[in-house]
């Protein structure tokens, strides 16, 4: 049970960055607008904004755009995108 688990996680990862566009780097949910991907532990000092999580990648600037679900195991429609 727990290797299909882990099959499909390993899969959903390799979906980051397929956008060409901007580099793509987590899921944000629609209501905080956090990206997901980063702070699934709680509030922490990993408990970043899109916009704060890129500019400390070196970006410009996060925007979390509304984008298709591409991870079976995923329902937050938006995701991070730097700039």
């Amino acid at each position: 049970m727990k290797l299909p688990l882990l099959m499909m996680i390993i899969a959903c990862l390799g979906l980051i960055g397929s956008r060409a566009e901007s580099p793509y780097i987590g899921e944000c949910r629609s209501t905080e607008k956090k990206c997901s991907s980063w702070n699934i532990w709680g509030p922490s000092l990993l408990w970043k904004t899109c916009d704060g999580r890129c500019k400390q990648l070196t970006f410009n600037r996060g925007v979390c755009e509304l984008s298709p679900v591409n991870c079976p195991l995923s329902t937050h429609p938006y995701q991070c995108h730097c700039y």
